[in-house]
């Protein structure tokens, strides 16, 4: 069984943009973990992402570490996002079985010792991998 982290988010958002680094702390701290981080962007094309990333972190992240995708609906009523039940960004889930246990409106600080143990304290069955 594993943990899914869905991160909704743009280039063009401040938010967004300020908790990725944080993203990647908690992404690092759980590597031996049954977890997947997956971004869903919001910009209208991929080289915007991958600017982003080249200039801000020097390389796209691998999938293990972020796995990145872009919804290619981005009118109003079709985006994956208002599947959810959101319009806004940043927003995060944290998905486990199917079902979406918590939810994270806003930019958080990922690196807060509440939020790693929260991830830790999901379900046994997320521990380190044997």
């Amino acid at each position: 069984d594993t943990v899914i982290f869905l991160n909704f988010w743009a280039t063009w958002c401040e938010p967004c943009r300020e908790e990725l680094p944080a993203m990647r702390q908690l992404r690092e701290g759980l590597e031996d973990r049954r977890f997947i981080m997956v971004a869903v962007s919001y910009d209208e094309e991929w080289s915007k992402i991958r600017e982003f990333f080249k200039s801000w972190f020097g390389r796209m992240p691998t999938d293990r570490e972020l796995l990145l995708l872009r919804d290619p609906h981005l009118e109003e009523g079709t985006t994956l996002r208002e599947t959810f039940g959101t319009t806004q960004i940043p927003d995060s889930y944290v998905i486990y079985n199917g079902r979406v246990l918590a939810r994270f409106v806003n930019a958080r600080d990922w690196t807060d010792t509440s939020i790693y143990n929260y991830f830790l304290l999901i379900s046994p069955q997320i521990g380190s991998r044997q």
